[in-house]
């Protein structure tokens, strides 16, 4: 994931994988052995990235992989190694909701704005806030076109080795 952040040129997409990060358990080393199994998942169609990510949750021990990729979901489906799921689709979890879709935040969001300021004036907010929209799917598209599990690998190790979450910044790598 760290190289993921790393590379991530959205600010808000950034602190959200960060914060993500915290949740974690097991910090996943990207060994021979994950990278072996992440190239069976290339080769089944699957992005050499989400190929990492899913070797490196098999080798944590995870029963399950959360994603809001459905292309990774139809083709993950029947390993029986993992379960993946749509993270949209997990509102609860022992009675309390753990994530909300984008949808729903953006209208509890504009519901919240309304009550506050009027409808008039909450849209006047939200043109004052509105900046350029980042489209995280079409970035993730082309932002590996040419690498492969090997080549996002051997990227991923030295900034292990090194101790650092991106060249120069100084933690440490994590999948």
């Amino acid at each position: 994931m760290d190289l993921e952040k790393a590379a991530n040129p959205d600010i808000e997409r950034r602190e959200a994988i960060a914060g993500w990060q915290t949740l974690a358990v097991v910090d996943v080393d990207t060994d021979p052995h994950v990278e072996e199994l992440a190239e069976e998942f290339a080769l089944l169609g699957i992005k050499p990235m989400d190929a990492l990510q899913v070797a490196s949750a098999i080798a944590a021990g995870a029963t399950a992989l959360l994603t809001t990729d459905q292309a990774l979901l139809r083709t993950m489906r029947n390993d029986p190694r993992l379960r993946v799921m749509i993270l949209s689709i997990l509102f609860e979890l022992s009675g309390r909701v753990i994530m909300r879709t984008d949808v729903e935040i953006r209208l509890n969001g504009v519901r919240a704005l309304i009550q506050a300021l009027g409808a008039v004036e909450a849209e006047r907010f939200v043109a004052l806030i509105n900046r350029k929209r980042f489209d995280y799917t079409e970035w993730r598209k082309t932002q590996w076109p040419d690498e492969t599990v090997g080549s996002l690998a051997a990227k991923a190790r030295p900034l292990r080795a090194d101790g650092q979450q991106e060249p120069g910044r100084g933690e440490s790598v994590k999948f």
